[in-house]
């Protein structure tokens, strides 16, 4: 249920990558990246002897740049178009019932969507783990990647010429992506009463 492209780059950079000074947060080599990115364009499912070795010889900042720009390229965001209002609109909840919230929508995203979204924070929490090495906090890391969950052109504000609006909206998704990386172990878990409320309507 992971785009098997993903589950390469993310493993990749799980072995490579998680413990570098920066991960994530600097660049790669822009034509490298760009030369990766259509050679996998191309031939990850036509030719996939001739992608694992690139990806194995590619520098850990470039496979960074590369999962983010995979993020970005998604034809819509990885929260969905329907459901990531719903995700940025719990940021004015009670941290409880923000939690709580979270959980349930993570339950409506498509199978694809949640088991990707979970392999992404898994991997994001094994990066903040090796911050005393990588000097990659939480924060740092919701921050770089807050906006390939919520990309402004989805989430923005009603006037998208007011920069205090917009400054004010990428700090909530920050903080929101920074939440969810913190329940990382905790969104997949169906709540109790939801599951007795199911079982009462399937009786009915």
């Amino acid at each position: 249920m992971v785009p098997l492209v993903l589950q390469v780059i993310l493993s990749e950079l799980a072995v490579r990558g998680a413990r570098e000074e920066g991960i994530l947060r600097l660049s790669g080599n822009k034509q490298k990246i760009d030369a990766l990115y259509n050679e996998i364009e191309h031939n990850f499912y036509r030719k996939p002897e001739k992608i694992d070795p690139l990806i194995k010889e590619a520098g850990v900042h470039d496979l960074g740049s590369l999962l983010k720009r995979w993020l970005r390229d998604l034809s819509q965001p990885l929260l969905t178009n329907d459901l990531v209002h719903l995700f940025f609109r719990t940021n004015v909840l009670p941290p409880q019932d923000q939690c709580k919230a979270l959980t349930v929508l993570c339950q409506l995203l498509p199978h694809e969507n949640r088991n990707t979204l979970r392999a992404l924070l898994h991997f994001f929490r094994r990066v903040v783990e090796q911050q005393h090495l990588n000097r990659m906090s939480q924060q740092n890391v919701a921050t770089i990647i807050a906006p390939s969950f919520f990309p402004p052109t989805c989430v923005h504000p009603p006037d998208k010429d007011d920069m205090g609006a917009q400054t004010q909206m990428a700090a909530q998704c920050c903080q929101l992506t920074n939440v969810l990386l913190g329940m990382a172990d905790s969104l997949w878990f169906v709540p109790q009463r939801l599951i007795e409320q199911g079982k009462i309507v399937i009786a009915m």
